[in-house]
């Protein structure tokens, strides 16, 4: 089985809830997403604090929109993840406006879905030699399985 998680963030300042573009426009914005926020000072960070999952990071080296600082954020609170993969797009900007960034990216989703998928399928797959290993060697019977 393979478990997500998916992020959802509902940004509340001031105690109360702000819509995306009014956000941007908050001048203390850009030093918020700088600072270091521990796991267990947010929803999203203590969720993934919780997540025993595979975990797939994709940064863009050149966004102007979330910094270094919200991704390390993240890592550090996913350190209970059964595997993280982190990449770094260098030359990406936040949107992947060029077609080679959009590109890479698919190619990297799907590459990582495909050894996801295929690490379940033959864990499972041991995991049921295992099983049928233990019946025979319970009933008496000689196995090569």
């Amino acid at each position: 089985m393979i478990e997500r998680l998916w992020i959802s963030v509902a940004v509340r300042v001031h105690g109360r809830r702000r819509p995306k573009l009014e956000l941007n426009a908050d001048p203390e914005l850009a030093a918020f997403r700088r600072r270091v926020v521990r796991w267990d000072a947010n929803r999203a960070l203590t969720a993934c604090a919780a997540f025993r999952g595979d975990v797939l990071t994709a940064e863009s080296a050149r966004d102007d929109i979330i910094p270094h600082a919200v991704l390390e954020n993240y890592v550090a609170a996913l350190s209970g993840a059964r595997s993280l993969t982190a990449r770094l797009f260098s030359e990406a900007d936040h949107s992947l406006s060029r077609k080679r960034w959009q590109q890479a990216y698919t190619t990297l989703l799907i590459n990582w879905l495909t050894e996801m998928i295929l690490g379940a399928r033959s864990e499972a797959a041991a995991a049921k030699v295992d099983e049928r290993r233990l019946q025979h060697a319970d009933a008496g019977i000689s196995s090569t399985v």
